[in-house]
């Protein structure tokens, strides 16, 4: 989530980082070398391998495997990315790599991004893939695998990464620059925007649930809303996606019920 679009939008908007994220060493090494078969890919579409990257953190991770390899991981791979920054990081490094006229593959977007929208992406390709690699981060509902072993595709799943909770929050102002916890203005936010069930738990572990629960939230699944209804907090909006316009959309809609 972007402070400044947010800002740019005529929206106020405070960040509070809560998450960090851990790499786990050796974990996409072993998955390439474990999927691929480097001397053994070609330009038949039969032999395409699909892979799916489902965040920015794992993007930048399989850009940099593939220039220390040579690009050859992605000869001939369809790539399904999640988020629109994922995607324009990934289609950057493809572009350069059809620059040498090394790949057939193709990058495409899941709409909307999350698991859902990955299973509708699978679907529509031209060439059903008999292999798929997934590059994620530790835990989620496990929605993408159940869909591709039910459909008789091959899945690798690389948790490259996992998520931590901070020791205190990292507070930043609607331009994105830290700031002290005494000016963080808690008192004045009507709306929590989550995008994980990590990133609730961690601000029940950081802030009085009483304040939380009296907050309107913007979430990006039914999963994370219900998860919040467990914990008190009734007044939850769903937004369409993790985008920042479809959130920006549903900080407007909140704004909307706020001025009735």
């Amino acid at each position: 989530m972007s402070l400044r679009k947010f800002r740019d939008a005529g929206l106020l908007a405070e960040g509070c980082g809560l998450i960090d994220i851990e790499k786990i060493e050796g974990r996409l090494d072993a998955g390439i070398s474990t999927f691929f078969n480097y001397s053994d890919l070609s330009q038949n579409s039969e032999m395409k391998a699909l892979v799916l990257v489902t965040s920015t953190f794992a993007a930048a991770q399989i850009i940099a495997l593939s220039n220390k390899v040579k690009r050859v991981m992605f000869a001939n791979s369809d790539i399904i990315a999640v988020g629109p920054s994922t995607l324009s990081a990934l289609q950057a490094d493809m572009a350069k790599i059809n620059q040498q006229n090394f790949s057939t593959g193709s990058c495409i977007l899941a709409k909307p991004a999350n698991s859902e929208g990955v299973i509708t992406a699978i679907a529509s390709l031209a060439h059903k893939p008999k292999r798929a690699m997934l590059v994620k981060g530790e835990g989620g509902r496990g929605l993408i695998e159940a869909a591709l072993r039910a459909s008789d595709i091959e899945l690798y799943t690389a948790n490259i990464y996992r998520r931590i909770g901070v020791k205190a929050p990292l507070f930043l102002d609607s331009a994105s620059t830290a700031i002290s916890a005494a000016d963080f203005a808690q008192d004045q936010i009507q709306c929590i925007i989550a995008t994980s069930v990590e990133i609730v738990d961690a601000a029940y572990l950081h802030f009085e649930a009483q304040w939380l629960n009296s907050c309107r939230w913007i979430v990006v699944s039914q999963r994370i809303e219900l998860h919040l209804n467990a914990l008190g907090a009734k007044l939850v909006t769903l937004s369409n996606s993790a985008t920042d316009t479809q959130l920006i959309a549903a900080a407007k809609q909140v704004e909307g019920l706020e001025n009735v």
